[in-house]
């Protein structure tokens, strides 16, 4: 389940990171995405 939740919430940062219309190059959108990743995660662990 865990992983299901981890795919899930790199889904969300994708979609988000696609969504930015000042980002241009494929490896921004990714560094993005990421970077959304793992807040997400970390904001996860904290409560």
């Amino acid at each position: 389940m865990n992983k299901e939740i981890n795919g899930y919430l790199w889904h969300k940062a994708s979609l988000a990171a696609l969504g930015n219309e000042y980002l241009t190059k494929n490896w921004e959108v990714k560094l993005y995405a990421t970077s959304l990743y793992n807040a997400m995660l970390w904001g996860r662990g904290t409560n």
